[in-house]
C-alpha cells in the first residue's frame, strides 16, 4: 500500500537532464521541467561536474527560485552532489548554481518525488574511488526513497561508461548524459528488517569514479 500525503501517492519520476561545458563559477539552466505540480513535490537535482582548480565544488543552488539544500557531495574530479528543494508549484524552472571556484562540463540531473514522510534526507553516503569499482551501502527504509549518481572521470559532459550494479535495489537509470538513479522501494520484502541495507556499485571504464547517495522516508 502507497503512502498518500498531500493527495498524491508516493512516486518518483525523472524529468531530464542538462549540460553546458562552459568555464565558469556559476551556471544557469532555464525553462527545466520540474514535473507535476502538488504540495508536497521535492526537486531532487543530481550534480557532476569538473574543476580545473580545487575547489570547484557547487556552493549554492536555487530551482525556481528556491534555496535547495546540499544533501551530499564528494570529489575531486568529479565532483558529484545531491541537491533538494520543495517547490510545490510550477511545472517549469530556472536551476542556478554557484561554484567554489570556475569548473566545467556542469552536468544536472533533475528527479520529482511525491508523498515522503519527510522531506529531510534518512541516510546520505558518499565515496571517491581511485581506479576501479566505488561502492556505497544505502539504508532504505521500506516506501522509502533512493536517488544515486555515479560519475566516472571522463564522462562528465555526456560521456558515457559507468556500469552500475545493484542487484537487490531496482534504480531505473536517467539516462545517457548523467549516470543517476533513483528508486521507490514501496514493497515489504519477506525476511527483510524495517530498514534495509542495499549495496550499490557502479565500474568506470576508466580512471576514478564519485558516488552520492540520499535516501528519503
Amino acid at each position: 500500500m502507497l503512502r498518500i500525503i498531500g493527495g498524491k501517492a508516493q512516486s518518483l519520476s525523472f524529468n531530464g537532464y542538462a549540460n553546458s561545458g562552459a568555464f565558469s563559477a556559476s551556471y544557469s539552466f532555464g525553462g527545466m521541467s520540474l514535473g507535476e505540480v502538488a504540495s508536497d513535490r521535492l526537486i531532487v537535482v543530481c550534480v557532476a561536474n569538473h574543476s580545473v582548480n580545487v575547489p570547484g565544488r557547487v556552493t549554492a543552488m536555487s530551482v525556481a527560485g528556491v534555496s535547495a539544500t546540499r544533501q551530499g557531495g564528494a570529489g575531486p574530479n568529479p565532483y558529484s552532489s545531491i541537491w533538494s528543494a520543495s517547490v510545490p508549484t510550477g511545472t517549469s524552472g530556472t536551476i542556478s548554481l554557484s561554484l567554489a571556484d570556475k569548473g566545467t562540463d556542469m552536468t544536472i540531473a533533475v528527479y520529482s518525488v511525491y508523498g515522503l514522510f519527510s522531506t529531510t534526507a534518512y541516510h546520505v553516503t558518499t565515496t571517491h574511488q581511485i581506479i576501479g569499482t566505488g561502492q556505497l551501502n544505502l539504508s532504505v527504509p521500506n516506501r522509502g526513497m533512493a536517488i544515486v549518481i555515479a560519475v566516472q572521470d571522463s564522462s562528465v559532459g555526456g560521456a558515457k561508461g559507468v556500469t552500475w550494479t545493484y542487484p537487490e535495489l531496482e534504480l531505473n537509470p536517467s539516462g545517457d548524459l548523467i549516470n543517476a538513479a533513483g528508486s521507490v522501494n514501496t514493497a515489504s520484502r519477506a525476511g527483510l528488517p524495517e530498514t534495509p541495507i542495499f549495496t550499490v556499485q557502479a565500474t568506470p571504464a576508466s580512471g576514478d569514479i564519485t558516488m552520492v547517495s540520499t535516501t528519503w522516508r
